[in-house]
């Protein structure tokens, strides 16, 4: 009887080796699948920053509207006293 309880606990143990196996293995891939998507986020982001600058060509969202509020100021059609 002793000897069937230990079988028992050997099934056990390697049942619970393998799940821990795949578990590690698992998680190995979560890692690599979590910085390649922290490498795309980075690249995108990159990218936006310089359509950003290219856009606004390093002045920002405020100098664009300093610029838009400045041309309507100054243009044709303005109202005097603007």
């Amino acid at each position: 009887m002793t000897s069937e309880i230990t079988e028992g606990h050997k099934k056990y143990v390697n049942i619970f080796r393998k799940s821990l196996q795949m578990l590690e293995e698992e998680q190995a891939l979560l890692e690599r699948v979590v910085e390649t998507l922290s490498k795309e986020i980075e690249d995108k982001e990159e990218h936006i920053n310089k359509l950003k600058r290219s856009y606004t060509h390093g002045h920002g969202v405020s100098g664009i509207m300093d610029e838009y509020r400045t041309g309507f100021n100054d243009a044709v059609g303005a109202r005097p006293g603007r």
